[in-house]
């Protein structure tokens, strides 16, 4: 692990977590951790445009600088303008993909921290000039919870305290039913090889329904491929569901999850 030399708390420190949804989620909670300990300084979140979208509601402290990963080299020329003539005292480099990388070298920073160099995967390292200290087998959080270490701070429990807008409980309030415990199921994830087959989720649907009293609701993403993964799987039910897919924003389905007693 590289000693830092500076004297804390730094004035404007810029973190850099594209994606995806869970990790930054992950980063978040080490983000607090450097709140907790330096909370006079100023954050800046440098984050994929999706991912802003549920983030940018829940930390209107953080100022946000969106970046869309379907349009690199043109995103890549927009944050030159923006950063060109901005300085920050640190960045935290928490992503490990070479686009990130080539994000880090437009942010003007004396201190970039990325991973130890076992870690920094597609050359990650090249980009930094101090590290974190070596791990291995650690998860994803705890990884993010050793750039607070490597600043001299020693991290509490996780914790995110987080407030939900006030429109996405009534959203949730609109789909729950009251005094009836509730299952969601997020059929589809980012690799459709993961994915099981419609009739499974039905099933599993079915049998949280008629045995154990739940209210089922699909939730998931604007995508063609949850929309079918959704339709498939309310036909195959034999028992009654509410399909949600595509209906809600992040937040929105934050306060369903807030709100519900079991996530599949």
């Amino acid at each position: 692990m590289t000693t830092l030399s500076f004297k804390p708390p730094l004035r404007h420190v810029c973190l850099l977590r594209l994606s995806a949804i869970g990790d930054t989620c992950h980063a978040l909670a080490a983000l607090r951790a450097f709140q907790e300990s330096w909370p006079e300084t100023r954050y800046t979140w440098i984050i994929g445009k999706v991912e802003a979208k549920l983030m940018k509601e829940l930390l209107p402290e953080i100022e946000f600088i969106t970046f869309d990963k379907a349009a690199t080299l043109r995103e890549l020329w927009r944050l030159h303008a923006l950063l060109r003539e901005r300085r920050f005292d640190l960045l935290l480099d928490m992503q490990l993909s070479f686009r990130a990388s080539l994000v880090s070298r437009l942010v003007h920073s004396p201190i970039k921290l990325g991973f130890d160099r076992q870690r920094a995967r597609e050359l990650q390292w090249l980009f930094t000039n101090a590290q974190i200290e070596p791990k291995t087998s650690e998860h994803v959080l705890d990884s993010f919870m050793g750039f607070a270490r490597a600043c001299g701070i020693e991290p509490k429990p996780a914790h995110w305290d987080i407030g939900l807008p006030p429109s996405s409980l009534d959203y949730a309030r609109g789909v729950i039913v009251p005094g009836k415990p509730t299952l969601l199921i997020s059929p589809c994830s980012s690799h459709s090889a993961r994915n099981w087959a419609a009739a499974r989720y039905a099933a599993i649907a079915d049998h949280a329904a008629s045995v154990h009293g739940l209210h089922v609701v699909l939730v998931g993403g604007r995508s063609a491929a949850e929309s079918r993964m959704g339709a498939a799987i309310a036909a195959a039910a034999r028992m009654p569901l509410v399909n949600q897919i595509g209906k809600d924003t992040l937040p929105q389905l934050l306060g369903l999850m807030s709100q519900s007693t079991v996530l599949l």
